[in-house]
């Protein structure tokens, strides 16, 4: 037990040097304000506070849109519910329930990376338990009831494991062991096949067999169209997925975290829901906001990309930072 808990140690040592010294260090504010899970309440406190008083209240955010509940069919309906009741789906839920606590939509989406870590756990949790209630009769001695349970770190199997055989052997006939053994990776392999045919944006498999990942499309074109209209050196705020492509060239941040006074060009994507960044604005509101700054339009929904352009004053313009934070 003692390599786990230095782990856990390890790992709670770790999140508080990073949040309360690291961070703090390089934010302008001098804080740790990262801040999502304002459903739990207005602070890691609040939130411990909120899950102890209340976990019922807990229990309803994990399900309260249709969005979380399409996580949750994705991930464990194909896996007959079976990782429920592994103990290796211990390792996925901390990363599972952060997202379904988090504020923002785009995290409990299943169109995103978030579930490339997700999969092979509950993948192999469900694995885990179906080689336990398939598992053949051994000898005698294995198939009875072990008088106490082995001490942790033996080595030994544990209780549960030990119930779960032979509970198993007493109700699964061999034919019936080796249906269960094929029909859940089969039913998971057709799951699979069936979703990279009909949903590419879960599945994103079908554009590698298909070719599309290996083609620009008409949307990367307009990407790469709006970061070619941004000059060198210029202060610009842009939309997550632009702001990688000009980071080598100008001094770039997200949509409404650079310094207002300084900023002369922006790209917004209109075909998103929000826009990037810890407190992300929504198209419509980046628009707003550019026009309320005097930015005019220099390319308009090309592909739902929108590249806006204002004259600065000189002093404004040669400022080596658009913001604060970035000089950190």
């Amino acid at each position: 037990w003692w390599p786990a808990a230095a782990a856990a140690g390890l790992g709670v040592a770790g999140y508080w040097f990073a949040v309360e010294v690291v961070i703090p260090h390089f934010s302008p504010a001098g804080e740790f304000g990262y801040w999502e899970f304002t459903a739990l309440g207005s602070s890691a406190g609040a939130a411990m506070v909120f899950l102890v008083t209340q976990p019922w209240n807990a229990l309803i955010v994990l399900f309260d849109d249709p969005i979380k509940v399409g996580l949750w069919a994705l991930h464990f309906l194909p896996l007959w519910l079976l990782p429920l009741i592994s103990r290796y789906a211990v390792l996925g839920a901390p990363v599972l329930l952060s997202r379904l606590f988090n504020d923002r939509e785009n995290v409990w989406s299943t169109v995103y990376q978030y579930d490339a870590i997700l999969a092979p756990i509950f993948i192999l949790a469900a694995l885990e338990v179906l080689h336990r209630l398939t598992r053949r009769a051994g000898s005698s001695a294995t198939q009875r009831m072990p008088r106490r349970s082995p001490r942790w770190g033996s080595g030994s199997r544990s209780r549960v494991d030990a119930d779960a055989d032979v509970a198993a052997r007493t109700w699964l006939t061999p034919s019936t062991r080796h249906t269960l053994a094929v029909a859940l990776p089969s039913s998971v392999l057709v799951t699979a096949v069936a979703g990279s045919l009909l949903f590419p944006q879960v599945f994103p498999f079908q554009r590698t067999l298909t070719g599309q990942n290996w083609t620009m499309s008409e949307r990367a074109l307009a990407h790469e169209r709006a970061v070619e209209m941004i000059p060198d050196g210029v202060c610009v705020e842009a939309a997550d997925t632009a702001v990688p492509h000009l980071v080598q060239r100008t001094r770039v941040g997200l949509l409404g975290t650079t310094d207002v006074d300084r900023v002369s060009w922006t790209i917004i994507d209109d075909r998103v829901e929000e826009l990037g960044g810890s407190d992300p604005l929504t198209p419509p509101e980046a628009l707003d906001r550019a026009a309320e700054l005097g930015f005019e339009v220099r390319s308009a929904d090309d592909e739902g990309l929108w590249v806006l352009h204002r004259e600065l004053p000189d002093e404004l313009a040669d400022q080596p930072q658009c913001g604060e934070y970035l000089s950190r």
